[in-house]
C-alpha cells in the first residue's frame, strides 16, 4: 500500500480531478464548468466528426481491425454467393433427388444464422454509438467494470457466420452430389435419403451454444446472467418496473418472433428419426415442418404473441409507475400486433387477415413516425421548406430526438423547436437524470439566459452528481 500511494487519502480526489479535466478538454464539453458526472454525459451525447475518430493522428476506421472486418465481410458475401450457385447446379441422380427432405433440416440453421445476424446487429449499434461518443452503457445500466464491446461482438458473429458457411456448405455438397457414406435403414425415404444428413445442424447446433456459453475473460458469466435477467424481467412483466434495458430487449423480441418460432420446428426434426419418413416428410410439405399438428396449431402462435404480450404488459406497467397516457397509446400499438397472431391462427379468412393486419400496420407506423421518430407537422413544414430554400438553424450543441438540447428558444426566435417532450429538465426528472438537467442549465448558462429565468427552475429538477 505504501508503494502503490493507496494510502493517501487525496490520492482518489486528484484522480477524480484529473478525470474530470480530461472530460473538460474534449469537444462537446469545452468551456462548460460542470461536475463530472455531467461532463462525462455531455461528452457521451457528442457527434462523430465525419472523418472517424482520431487516435495518435490516425483514423479509427483506417486501422488494421477495420480493414480485416471488412475483408471478412466481404469474403462471406462471396462464399454465400457460391453456396447459391451450388443449391442452383444440377446433382447427381436427379431421380432421387427430393427439394422437400433437403430442406427439412433449413429451420436448424436459420435459427443459427439468427443468432449470428443478432450479434452483427448489435454489434453494429454499439459501433455507432461509440463512433457517435453515445454512452450507451450508462443508458443501459450496464456495469462499468464490462468490456463488451463492438470488437467482441463482430468476433462472436464472425466465428458463428464462419461455422454457419462451413456447415450448410458441407450439407449442400453432401446431400446433392453424396460425398460421405450413406447411413440407410429399410423404412426410409428413398436411395439418397440417410440418417448422416441430419449430423451437419446438430453439430452446428452444439456449436452455437458452446459459443455463446464458453467462458470468456472479456464477458464474464455474471454478464450473461445479467442478460437472462433482463430477459426474464420482461418475460415476467408487469411484476418488475420498467427500466430502459428492459424496454429495449423487450422490443428486441418482438423483432424476433419469426425466428423464435423456428425453435420448435429445429427441436422436432432433431429429435426425429432419421433417416426421414416418408409421414415426416409430407408433413413438411403441409406445414412447414416435421412436427405433429399440434404444433402448429397451438405452439407456434404462442411463441409468436407472446413478444407483443410481454410488451403490452410493460406499457401497461409504465402507466402505472408514470401516469403518462403515452404508455396507453403504445399498448395499444402491441394490442394490434397481437390481434393479428389471434387471427391468423384462428381463421384462414383472407379478408380478416388482411383487414387487421392493415390496421395493425398502419398503428405501428403512425407511432413510429410520430413518437419514436419526433416527425410531427412541424418538422414536415420545416423539411417541405428547406427542400426550397436553405434553412438555417442555430444548434450550438448537439440534440437528441424529441429534446431540447440547443438553449433557450429565447435565444434565437428563429430556430425552430422539435414536436415532443418538452425541455430537457423535464424529460430528466421523469427519467430520473438529476445530471442531464444540470448540463442543461450549464448550456443555458453559455448562452447567456438572465439568472432569474434560471433561479426560477432550479427547485424543479436537483442538480446532484450521479
Amino acid at each position: 500500500i505504501e508503494r502503490s500511494r493507496l494510502g493517501e487519502p487525496t490520492i482518489f480526489e486528484r484522480l477524480s480531478s484529473d478525470i474530470h479535466a480530461a472530460f473538460l478538454q474534449s469537444k462537446p464539453c469545452r468551456g462548460l464548468n460542470a461536475s463530472l458526472e455531467v461532463a462525462r454525459l455531455a461528452a457521451g451525447l457528442g457527434v462523430h466528426s465525419p472523418g472517424g475518430l482520431r487516435h495518435g493522428g490516425r483514423s479509427w476506421t483506417n486501422s488494421h481491425g477495420e480493414r480485416l472486418l471488412f475483408f471478412f465481410l466481404g469474403s462471406c458475401m462471396s462464399l454465400f454467393v457460391a453456396i447459391m450457385i451450388l443449391i442452383l447446379l444440377p446433382c447427381k441422380s436427379p431421380k432421387t433427388f427430393s427439394t422437400a427432405y433437403f430442406m427439412t433440416s433449413f429451420c436448424v440453421f436459420r435459427v443459427v444464422l439468427s443468432v449470428a445476424l443478432t450479434f452483427w446487429g448489435i454489434g453494429a449499434v454499439a459501433r455507432v454509438c461509440d463512433d457517435n461518443h453515445i454512452n450507451y452503457a450508462f443508458l443501459l445500466g450496464i456495469d462499468p467494470r464490462c468490456r463488451v464491446g463492438p470488437n467482441f461482438l463482430f468476433v462472436v458473429a464472425s466465428l458463428l457466420s464462419a461455422l454457419w458457411i462451413v456447415f450448410f456448405g458441407m450439407y449442400v455438397i453432401d446431400y446433392k452430389w453424396m460425398f460421405l457414406p450413406k447411413w440407410q435403414t429399410k423404412s426410409m425415404f428413398n436411395k439418397r435419403a440417410s440418417g448422416m444428413y441430419v449430423i451437419y445442424p446438430l453439430t452446428l447446433l452444439m456449436l452455437l451454444i458452446l459459443v455463446v456459453s464458453w467462458p470468456s475473460s472479456t464477458c464474464r458469466n455474471r454478464y450473461k446472467r445479467a442478460v437472462l435477467g433482463c430477459i426474464g424481467r420482461t418475460c415476467l412483466a408487469p411484476l418488475y418496473s420498467v427500466s430502459f434495458a428492459d424496454n429495449l430487449v423487450g422490443d428486441v423480441l418482438t423483432s424476433l418472433a419469426k425466428p423464435l418460432q423456428e425453435l420448435p420446428g429445429s427441436l422436432c426434426y432433431i429429435t426425429r428419426h432419421h433417416p426421414l419418413h416418408r409421414d415426416a416428410v409430407e408433413r413438411f410439405v403441409v406445414q412447414g415442418s416435421v412436427c405433429h399438428h399440434w404444433e402448429q396449431t397451438v405452439l407456434s402462435p404462442i411463441i409468436a404473441g407472446a413478444p407483443f404480450l410481454f410488451r403490452l404488459l410493460q406499457c401497461a406497467r409504465r402507466f402505472v409507475d408514470t401516469r403518462d397516457t403515452r404508455h396507453l397509446w403504445n399498448l395499444g400499438k402491441y394490442s394490434a400486433s397481437l390481434l393479428v397472431v389471434v387471427v391468423t391462427s384462428l381463421t384462414t379468412s383472407t379478408t380478416a387477415i388482411v383487414s387487421i393486419s392493415a390496421v395493425a400496420t398502419v398503428y405501428a407506423a403512425i407511432w413510429d413516425i410520430c413518437l419514436d421518430w419526433g416527425i410531427g407537422f412541424q418538422e414536415l413544414a420545416l423539411l417541405a421548406g428547406s427542400l426550397g430554400e436553405e434553412v438555417n438553424v442555430d444548434v450550438p450543441w448537439p440534440r437528441a430526438p424529441n429534446l431540447d438540447m440547443s438553449g433557450p428558444s429565447g435565444a434565437n426566435p428563429d430556430r425552430p423547436k422539435l414536436h415532443g417532450e418538452g425541455p430537457l429538465e423535464d424529460h430528466a426528472a421523469h427519467y430520473g437524470a438529476p445530471a442531464v438537467a444540470e448540463w442543461t442549465s450549464s448550456q443555458r448558462q453559455l448562452s447567456g439566459e438572465p439568472a432569474r429565468a434560471r433561479k426560477a427552475e432550479e427547485p424543479t429538477v436537483s442538480s446532484a452528481g450521479l
